[in-house]
Protein backbone atom coordinates (compact mmCIF):
# COMPACT_ATOMS: atom_id res chain seq x y z
CA UNK A 1 0.00 0.00 0.00
CA UNK A 2 2.72 2.41 1.22
CA UNK A 3 4.81 1.61 -2.19
CA UNK A 4 1.70 2.43 -4.71
CA UNK A 5 0.93 6.04 -2.86
CA UNK A 6 4.66 6.78 -3.08
CA UNK A 7 4.49 5.65 -6.68
CA UNK A 8 0.96 7.49 -7.39
CA UNK A 9 2.72 10.79 -5.81
CA UNK A 10 6.05 10.23 -8.26
CA UNK A 11 8.07 9.56 -4.60
CA UNK A 12 9.15 5.92 -5.17
CA UNK A 13 12.89 5.53 -5.10
CA UNK A 14 13.44 9.42 -4.26
CA UNK A 15 15.48 10.83 -1.43
CA UNK A 16 14.09 9.29 1.80
CA UNK A 17 13.74 12.53 3.49
CA UNK A 18 10.71 13.43 0.89
CA UNK A 19 9.76 9.87 1.30
CA UNK A 20 9.37 10.38 5.09
CA UNK A 21 7.83 13.88 4.36
CA UNK A 22 5.10 12.66 1.76
CA UNK A 23 4.87 9.54 4.74
CA UNK A 24 3.88 11.60 7.31
CA UNK A 25 1.42 13.41 4.98
CA UNK A 26 -0.70 10.68 4.54
CA UNK A 27 -0.05 9.33 7.97
CA UNK A 28 -1.67 12.60 9.56
CA UNK A 29 -4.02 12.52 6.84
CA UNK A 30 -5.39 9.11 7.98
CA UNK A 31 -5.37 9.78 11.60
CA UNK A 32 -7.86 12.79 11.07
CA UNK A 33 -10.13 10.23 8.76
CA UNK A 34 -9.91 7.87 11.58
CA UNK A 35 -10.99 10.39 14.13
CA UNK A 36 -7.75 11.37 15.75
CA UNK A 37 -5.93 14.89 16.01
CA UNK A 38 -2.98 16.75 16.36
CA UNK A 39 -3.48 16.81 20.50
CA UNK A 40 -6.25 14.26 21.15
CA UNK A 41 -9.78 14.69 22.12
CA UNK A 42 -9.38 18.68 23.92
CA UNK A 43 -12.70 18.23 26.09
CA UNK A 44 -11.18 14.69 27.52
CA UNK A 45 -7.47 15.77 27.30
CA UNK A 46 -7.50 19.55 29.27
CA UNK A 47 -5.94 19.63 32.56
CA UNK A 48 -4.57 22.15 35.12
CA UNK A 49 -1.12 21.79 36.60
CA UNK A 50 0.01 22.64 40.24
CA UNK A 51 3.17 23.07 41.88
CA UNK A 52 2.33 20.95 45.30
CA UNK A 53 5.44 21.78 46.97
CA UNK A 54 5.93 25.31 45.68
CA UNK A 55 1.99 25.85 46.36
CA UNK A 56 2.03 27.24 42.89
CA UNK A 57 0.07 27.01 39.34
CA UNK A 58 2.03 26.07 36.40
CA UNK A 59 -0.72 25.91 33.75
CA UNK A 60 -4.53 27.08 34.04
CA UNK A 61 -5.26 25.24 30.73
CA UNK A 62 -2.91 22.82 29.54
CA UNK A 63 -3.55 19.16 26.83
CA UNK A 64 -2.18 15.97 26.95
CA UNK A 65 -0.47 14.00 24.13
CA UNK A 66 -0.38 10.35 24.78
CA UNK A 67 -1.26 8.89 21.50
CA UNK A 68 1.06 8.72 18.24
CA UNK A 69 -0.09 11.29 16.55
CA UNK A 70 -0.17 13.89 18.98
CA UNK A 71 3.19 13.12 20.68
CA UNK A 72 4.82 13.07 17.69
CA UNK A 73 3.36 16.60 16.36
CA UNK A 74 3.76 18.18 19.73
CA UNK A 75 4.41 21.90 19.41
CA UNK A 76 5.34 21.93 16.49
CA UNK A 77 4.06 24.71 13.80
CA UNK A 78 2.29 26.47 16.38
CA UNK A 79 3.22 30.29 17.05
CA UNK A 80 3.70 30.46 20.95
CA UNK A 81 2.71 28.56 23.73
CA UNK A 82 0.53 31.09 25.72
CA UNK A 83 1.13 31.76 29.80
CA UNK A 84 -0.93 29.57 31.36
CA UNK A 85 -0.89 26.86 28.52
CA UNK A 86 1.31 23.48 28.86
CA UNK A 87 1.36 20.46 27.48
CA UNK A 88 2.07 17.18 28.88
CA UNK A 89 3.89 14.50 26.92
CA UNK A 90 2.88 10.23 28.16
CA UNK A 91 5.13 8.58 27.57
CA UNK A 92 8.31 10.73 27.72
CA UNK A 93 11.95 11.17 28.35
CA UNK A 94 13.62 13.28 26.00
CA UNK A 95 11.94 15.88 23.30
CA UNK A 96 13.43 18.16 20.80
CA UNK A 97 12.03 21.35 19.23
CA UNK A 98 12.88 20.76 15.86
CA UNK A 99 10.74 22.80 13.76
CA UNK A 100 9.10 25.38 16.43
CA UNK A 101 8.99 28.20 16.55
CA UNK A 102 9.65 29.60 20.26
CA UNK A 103 11.24 28.55 23.34
CA UNK A 104 9.82 26.32 25.96
CA UNK A 105 10.61 25.16 29.24
CA UNK A 106 10.77 21.56 29.76
CA UNK A 107 9.83 19.71 33.03
CA UNK A 108 10.74 15.77 33.43
CA UNK A 109 8.92 13.98 35.94
CA UNK A 110 8.80 10.78 36.87
CA UNK A 111 5.63 8.48 37.76
CA UNK A 112 4.45 9.70 40.74
CA UNK A 113 4.69 13.19 38.68
CA UNK A 114 7.95 14.91 40.53
CA UNK A 115 9.86 16.84 39.02
CA UNK A 116 13.44 15.43 38.36
CA UNK A 117 14.87 17.77 35.83
CA UNK A 118 14.07 21.04 34.71
CA UNK A 119 15.45 22.56 31.23
CA UNK A 120 14.87 26.06 30.86
CA UNK A 121 14.37 27.74 27.59
CA UNK A 122 14.91 25.18 25.69
CA UNK A 123 15.38 27.06 22.13
CA UNK A 124 14.04 25.61 18.91
CA UNK A 125 15.91 23.09 16.80
CA UNK A 126 17.61 21.65 20.20
CA UNK A 127 17.22 18.17 21.94
CA UNK A 128 16.84 17.73 26.01
CA UNK A 129 17.24 14.35 27.47
CA UNK A 130 15.67 13.26 30.75
CA UNK A 131 17.61 11.93 33.81
CA UNK A 132 16.89 8.26 35.19
CA UNK A 133 13.39 7.89 36.20
CA UNK A 134 11.75 10.09 33.58
CA UNK A 135 8.79 9.34 32.29
CA UNK A 136 6.82 12.15 30.96
CA UNK A 137 7.30 15.72 29.90
CA UNK A 138 5.55 18.74 30.48
CA UNK A 139 6.38 21.51 28.37
CA UNK A 140 5.55 25.11 29.19
CA UNK A 141 5.96 28.57 28.29
CA UNK A 142 9.40 29.97 28.50
CA UNK A 143 10.23 31.04 31.87
CA UNK A 144 7.45 29.88 33.59
CA UNK A 145 9.40 27.17 35.46
CA UNK A 146 11.70 30.03 36.85
CA UNK A 147 8.76 32.25 37.91
CA UNK A 148 7.61 29.60 39.65
CA UNK A 149 10.61 28.27 41.56
CA UNK A 150 10.15 25.06 40.05
CA UNK A 151 12.95 22.86 41.36
CA UNK A 152 14.28 19.46 41.07
CA UNK A 153 11.85 17.54 43.58
CA UNK A 154 8.97 19.28 43.50
CA UNK A 155 5.58 17.16 43.18
CA UNK A 156 3.46 18.47 40.68
CA UNK A 157 -0.43 17.86 40.79
CA UNK A 158 -1.77 17.04 37.27
CA UNK A 159 -5.89 17.42 37.25
CA UNK A 160 -8.79 18.08 34.89
CA UNK A 161 -8.94 21.99 34.27
CA UNK A 162 -11.76 23.78 36.32
CA UNK A 163 -10.82 22.22 39.41
CA UNK A 164 -9.72 24.11 42.16
CA UNK A 165 -7.26 22.05 44.50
Amino acid sequence: MVEHLLAKEGVAGSNPVFRSIFLVKWGVAAATLLGGSRLGDAGRNAIRVLNETQGTVLAEQGRVADHLWSRFWGLMGRRSLPEGEALLIIPCSSVHTAFMRFPIDVVFLDVEDRVVKVVSELKPFRIAMGMKGARRVLELPAGTAGRARLEQGDRLIIGPAGDAA
